[in-house]
């Protein structure tokens, strides 16, 4: 199973706060990509010459990345909890969440 080496802010980006790129120890496989698409909305071009998927989670988190690459950019919302690149790191190494509703991925107040 995949494993997330390191989630680092994209530096380059105008608001670095809400961009996060995410290192794997393995190369982004499909089996990875079926993973995102039980549990959120997926967008997957596996026609493309490189193929792209995005992953929306809870419109909290959106995902993207290209099958092949070992890195993924995640560019999370303002309104969600600090949990929720947590639960982008389960569905990545184990490929299921422990339940939480959807809810529980938003700052409450």
């Amino acid at each position: 199973m995949t494993r997330v080496l390191e989630i680092l802010p994209v530096e380059d980006c105008f608001d670095k706060d809400l961009m996060r790129e995410i290192t794997c120890d393995e190369p982004i496989d499909e089996a990875l990509i079926a993973r995102f698409e039980k549990n959120g909305e997926l967008e997957y071009f596996k026609d493309f010459p490189r193929p792209y998927f995005k992953f929306s989670y809870h419109h909290v988190c959106i995902v993207q990345g290209v099958l092949g690459n070992r890195t993924m950019r995640a560019t999370l919302s303002r309104s969600a909890s600090s949990s929720v690149l947590e639960d982008i790191v389960q569905l990545i190494e184990k490929g299921e969440l422990h339940g939480r509703q959807a809810e529980e991925v938003l700052r409450v107040g």
